[in-house]
């Protein structure tokens, strides 16, 4: 999602992949026989999958933008920063799964520990 510069395919992405986050919610709740995970597979199914991109492909057609949009930042920089993103929330992350572990703690290569 991050390269992809047509609006309507990045609103039809966005709700296949919650479409997608939805069924492993609702495979977790299977598994576990947890109901209040079946909620929450639910809710995003109806909001994430269905209303916000109908919401969405409305307003993109109100604004007429039919045409491709203008990044802010060059795809390959888009990329990196998700990328980034993606390494400090692992890190953040981390600290969740081993409360009593430091979250920066460093190897001999001075690098956080959750990475290598």
């Amino acid at each position: 999602m991050v390269s992809q510069r047509w609006i309507v395919v990045l609103i039809r992405i966005f709700a296949a992949q919650s479409f997608f986050l939805a069924m492993i919610a609702a495979t977790i709740a299977w598994f576990n026989h947890a109901p209040h995970i079946f909620v929450a597979a639910g809710l995003t199914l109806v909001v994430k999958v269905i209303l916000v991109p109908i919401l969405f492909e409305r307003l993109v057609k109100r604004m007429e933008i039919h045409e491709e949009i203008e990044p802010i930042v060059n795809v390959p920089l888009s990329v990196v920063i998700a990328g980034g993103l993606t390494l400090v929330g692992y890190v953040v992350a981390s600290s969740f799964y081993r409360p009593d572990a430091p979250a920066w703690g460093t190897t001999r290569w001075r690098w956080p520990s959750p990475c290598f």
